[in-house]
């Protein structure tokens, strides 16, 4: 390439293309963004930025390009989670709303473990096949 005027459409053609390609990348990862979260309203934006900077050589610098995205955060509901004293996080899928919440297995195993089951079965008498 002969020197020529540092144009938008000489971008093109830079590093065999290489700027226009990840332009382009980064506009269709934007389109299809739009296309899967279109519940989504607010706006994506794809940005080339053209960065100068004096070499201190009198009439010289250096430019470079960056390419780049940004579009709506990917979030998740507000989850509820326990702490553990000793470090961790606990989450019940069962009640996403409250992390302390027992479930029925958790309630069962519980009066098991305080011999409630064995006491409940004394009042009812013994379990007969059938």
């Amino acid at each position: 390439m002969a020197k020529e005027k540092l144009t938008l459409g000489l971008l093109v053609k830079l590093d065999d293309g290489r700027l226009a390609q990840e332009w382009q990348q980064a506009l269709d990862r934007l389109q299809a963004d739009c296309a899967e979260r279109s519940e989504l309203k607010d706006s994506r934006k794809v940005a080339l930025v053209a960065i100068l900077a004096p070499t201190g050589k009198g009439s010289a610098a250096e430019i470079r390009f960056e390419v780049s995205e940004s579009m709506p955060k990917r979030k998740t509901r507000t989850y509820s989670v326990g702490m553990k004293p000793g470090g961790g996080l606990v989450l019940n899928e069962l009640s996403p709303d409250d992390a302390k919440q027992m479930s029925i297995d958790e309630v069962a195993g519980g009066a098991a473990a305080l011999g409630l089951e064995a006491r409940v079965r004394a009042k009812r008498g013994p379990r007969t096949a059938g």
